[in-house]
């Protein structure tokens, strides 16, 4: 007898979807945008407006909606307006732009391909009547374009209440970055070269000084974490003679008190952690072997008066007081909402809450040090992307 049962629920989600329009990979969430990976970190030939990207955005959006095979997607202006959120239709200037505009894109590390943007679209003769508003609006993709974008393994999430907000071009080309290195997590460092970020944002004979440049990267980035949930710092950095940016991002998310301890508490080897706080060193004890009695212990006064016998049956009056041991908590989890980066470096790497630093990347972290905090990241989030 053979045994067709699905294995998991991602196979079994695959088989329900065979034979739908829609591409299994990009089940697009509410106000959310999934862009292929493929088009984000691409090198386009000609700078774009911020309206024609979001233009584009849209394009593509209603494209991965589509049934595999298909090159074109039909659609009104007042559709693409409401998704711009402008009342502006004169749209004709726009995807002529992105008609003319050339991608390139490297499939599997070996072969490049260039296609332009848009293939090419057919509208309304007139844009003056409001009725031509809703009248079929058709945009074509180049074939292997399309067929590159429909094998889609990983993407970006890009929020569009975000994209809405965002003015600046620049602004939206590091968003759509930043949410790629994200794909898997809420926290990560990102290191590009200034040559690759100039190429990325169609910059590489403006700005020729680094200091006019960095002060307009300060404006983007701020643009972004204004209209976003995101903490972006960074630093420049020389390697092997060429200037590089390290980026450290993050996407604020929330857990309440009790996951968190709780995440926290199931931390492996949480027991051998040794912290300081207010000049304090503590650590946690497991008396029963049970994640949910660990306790916060004085390290000195245990050391001073602990025992092996006292190890074996523990003593809770080594253990702080409930009220107590809730302010050092009440500290974690504040510093934790503060800053992840931080709190995770100075909790786990340091294990000193009284460190005090503006920016973990203002040190240096090898790359020992980046896996462990990798891992501590991915340890705390609630809800995990599926690539």
């Amino acid at each position: 007898m053979i045994d067709n049962k699905p294995k998991n629920k991602h196979i079994k989600h695959n088989r329900q979807m065979e034979g739908r329009a829609v591409n299994p990979y990009l089940l697009q969430e509410p106000e959310h945008f999934n862009k292929p990976a493929q088009l984000v970190r691409q090198i386009i030939d000609t700078p774009l407006t911020t309206r024609q990207k979001k233009i584009y955005h849209f394009c593509v959006r209603e494209l991965m909606k589509t049934e595999s095979g298909t090159m074109e997607i039909k659609t009104t202006v007042s559709d693409l307006c409401k998704f711009l959120d402008s009342d502006n239709r004169h749209i004709k200037a726009d995807l002529r732009k992105l008609q003319k505009t050339t991608i390139v894109i490297e499939e599997n590390g070996k072969q490049l391909t260039e296609a332009q943007l848009l293939s090419s679209h057919t509208m309304p003769k007139s844009q003056d009547n409001n009725f031509d508003m809703f009248r079929t609006l058709t945009i074509r993709f180049d074939i292997r374009l399309t067929e590159i974008l429909k094998q889609i393994k990983s993407y970006a999430k890009l929020d569009l209440t975000v994209l809405k907000k965002l003015k600046i071009t620049h602004s939206i080309t590091l968003y759509e970055i930043f949410k790629r290195r994200l794909i898997k997590t809420n926290a990560g460092r990102l290191n590009i070269t200034e040559l690759e970020l100039r190429e990325y944002l169609n910059l590489e004979n403006k700005y020729p000084d680094t200091k006019a440049f960095n002060r307009e990267l300060k404006k983007w980035i701020k643009e972004i974490e204004l209209n976003s949930n995101m903490s972006i710092t960074w630093e420049k950095r020389k390697k092997n003679k060429i200037n590089t940016y390290a980026f450290l991002v993050s996407d604020f998310i929330v857990l309440n008190f009790n996951t968190f301890k709780k995440k926290l508490l199931k931390i492996k080897n949480l027991s051998d952690l040794k912290f300081t706080y207010e000049d304090r060193e503590y650590f946690f004890i497991d008396t029963e072997d049970n994640l949910d009695k660990l306790y916060i212990t004085d390290y000195k006064k245990y050391m001073t008066y602990g025992t092996e016998e006292h190890t074996k049956n523990f003593n809770k009056s080594f253990t702080l007081p409930k009220e107590e041991a809730k302010i050092i908590w009440e500290k974690m989890y504040n510093e934790f909402l503060d800053n992840q980066y931080n709190f995770l470096y100075k909790f786990f790497i340091k294990n000193d809450l009284d460190l005090k630093i503006k920016s973990i990347s203002e040190l240096f972290l090898n790359e020992i040090i980046d896996e462990k905090m990798d891992k501590y990241f991915d340890h705390f989030q609630e809800h995990k992307t599926q690539n």
